[in-house]
């Protein structure tokens, strides 16, 4: 895949004139607004989160056994709104999973005990009412903070007009401290966009922009420097006092940081041994060191050693036992409030599956206008991959010397589109993770992530053809016939349509990029070996020709060689059907083999939408 350079910014969504109309809808509101809008939103009100003996066990394997594990012991707190509540522990003490626990993305029945939302307990539509910010920044690198926070807004947002979702965008802009980089691109690795803090900051906005009540954060100030961490918790206090209901992870904070919580809550192997306000940690630790405490200690990171001295001499019990006995004379509940009519009838998703389809539509060709490798570098190989076989290949000769070179040529064009399509497995996986954060929070469809994701590079993917073809038909002295030559367009574009619906296969399965690109190549390379350029069928081993009949290779090198040679004079009849004989082509139509790479188009896909479902379908 071609370098893509460094830049400073993309070019705003106002800027973009041919788009704006289309896209977004015009310039962003100026105005002065308060920091959150006033919009009723799906998840208006206030609300307050219980757990009664909440724990969490799973299955594993010992031997030949299956023993259980608990992962979170029983825990009980209250979290209410404006309180800002950080869950905090040694890695593996449990705080992620019991942060998971209270978002739902470990569902309900894989728990014990109870989960109250205002002393009712949490029903099917509670993840419309909160919002999940995970601990990657899983954004569009090229999409400016306003265009991120704006596609969030049309998929998350329902009930409004556009010019509302536009007001509440750049409310969240202000709220969030992003308005001097609202038009810088997000970025990444190789595009240099916002900063850390900022990008942290973006990601937050994308999951409060409907404005939920109750907001979970996991790990918001991993790898960042203690000044913007604590710039990131100030936003959050902020946030917090309008009202919401958030609680974060987080690992180590500074003293600064420590003191912003209203709330902490500190996790031992699953088990809860700190609930209640910073200031009172100090008195609470007291009697658990054996040493005096220093006058200025970072008081998390002392009680973490203290968690840690109990946890290697197996006595984490003794903590659990003395947080009960400080919390029997201030334990408070809200078990006697009387279950309010939070549960609004659930509202599965902001818009239908076409406007869903519609929204991510537009943000991927977006994207893919302002990722070159996945176009233009693309159509700039396809114009000297043409004139390189235009040259390889002048004028191909009649009879035998003729036919073996036209063999040479399909066979290396469909190679070439179909191995090169892999190359976009990066861009894939950066997809796949907005996907996962977008819909673990019902922002929309997984079928409308799957329409949008199949039909944005259609348009792309003809005028890649047609460019190719265009060069490297006449150059190689392929028969002038106009029915061959758009034939030869629609089949090389079934090839990209095919190719790329693997390559997208292959990105929602693997872990990473480089695995993509090693099983991938992997697998296609069998099926280049099985297409019968290599080794006709009919030579194949009979415990090795079902590799023929699924290879995406064997299709169009065969419609490829039928086109041509079906457009052999009449005197060189037996020369064509020898031929046809020698590589095993069957006496179809070549249209059959347009209708197979279609076939294969649509079932890379459907596994794709298979493999999606079961990655994020039902774990957290």
């Amino acid at each position: 895949m071609a370098a893509v350079e460094a830049a400073p910014a993309a070019e705003p969504v106002a800027s973009d004139a041919a788009m704006k109309d289309v896209e977004l809808g015009g310039a962003p509101l100026d105005g002065t607004a308060p920091a959150f809008s006033s919009h009723t939103m799906a998840a208006g009100g206030s609300y307050t989160l219980e757990a009664k003996d909440l724990s969490y066990t799973v299955k594993i394997k010992e031997g030949k056994e299956m023993k259980d594990k608990t992962i979170v012991h029983p825990v009980n707190f209250v979290i209410k709104p404006k309180q800002l509540l950080a869950i905090m522990g040694a890695s593996g003490a449990g705080k992620s999973t019991l942060l998971d626990i209270l978002a739902t993305r470990i569902p309900r029945s894989a728990t014990d005990g109870e989960y109250l939302l205002n002393g009712a307990p949490v029903a099917a539509n509670f993840k419309r009412l909160s919002g999940y910010v995970m601990q990657d920044d899983a954004l569009y690198p090229l999409l400016t903070v306003r265009e991120t926070l704006q596609y969030a807004a049309l998929l998350r947002i329902p009930n409004l007009s556009r010019k509302d979702k536009w007001e509440v965008v750049e409310d969240t802009i202000r709220a969030l401290k992003l308005t001097a980089c609202a038009d810088t691109i997000c970025g990444d690795d190789r595009h240099r966009g916002v900063s850390g803090g900022e990008k942290r900051r973006v990601s937050i906005g994308v999951d409060i922009v409907h404005q939920p009540s109750i907001i979970f954060l996991d790990e918001p100030t991993s790898g960042l420097d203690s000044t913007t961490a604590l710039q990131i918790v100030d936003t959050l206090k902020d946030i917090c006092s309008r009202d919401r209901t958030i609680a974060v992870t987080i690992h180590q904070p500074s003293s600064r940081v420590f003191e912003v919580f209203d709330k902490v809550m500190f996790m031992s192997k699953g088990h809860l041994v700190y609930n209640g306000p910073p200031s009172a940690l100090a008195t609470h630790m007291t009697p658990l060191s054996k040493d005096p405490l220093p006058q200025f200690a970072n008081l998390s990171e002392l009680f973490l050693e203290i968690v840690d001295s109990y946890e290697k001499s197996g006595t984490v019990e003794q903590l659990v036992e003395h947080r009960k006995e400080i919390e029997k004379a201030r334990q408070r509940s809200v078990s006697n409030l009387e279950p309010e009519s939070t549960h609004h009838e659930p509202q599965h998703f902001a818009n239908n599956f076409f406007a869903e389809t519609s929204i991510l539509l537009h943000r991927n060709f977006v994207n893919v206008l302002r990722t070159p490798e996945l176009f233009f570098v693309r159509i700039a190989l396809c114009c000297v991959i043409g004139l390189v076989l235009g040259s390889v290949f002048w004028n191909i000769p009649g009879g035998d010397e003729g036919i073996g070179q036209l063999a040479g040529y399909s066979a290396f064009v469909e190679a070439f589109f179909i191995f090169t399509s892999l190359e976009a497995l990066p861009i894939f996986l950066n997809e796949r993770s907005v996907f996962a954060r977008e819909q673990g929070r019902g922002a929309y469809r997984l079928s409308s992530f799957v329409m949008a994701n199949s039909v944005v590079m259609l348009p792309f993917f003809f005028a890649m053809a047609l460019v190719f073809t265009s060069i490297s038909f006449f150059m190689v002295g392929l028969s002038s016939d106009n029915a061959n030559f758009i034939f030869q367009v629609i089949l090389i574009f079934t090839v990209l349509t095919a190719g790329n619906g693997f390559a997208t296969f292959v990105s929602g399965i693997v872990p990473d990029a480089l695995t993509g690109n090693s099983a991938g190549t992997a697998v296609l390379a069998f099926m280049f070996l099985f297409s019968g350029f290599f080794i006709p069928a009919s030579q194949i081993p009979r415990g090795w020709i079902w590799l023929n009949y699924i290879s995406m290779f064997r299709y169009p090198f065969e419609g490829l060689m039928k086109s041509n040679l079906d457009l052999l004079p009449a005197s060189e009849a037996d020369l064509r059907q020898q031929y046809l004989d020698d590589y095993s082509i069957d006496g179809w139509n070549r249209w059959g083999s347009v209708g197979v790479m279609l076939t294969f188009t649509v079932g890379w896909r459907a596994l794709f939408y298979v493999a999606l479902r079961l990655k994020y379908g039902s774990k957290r």
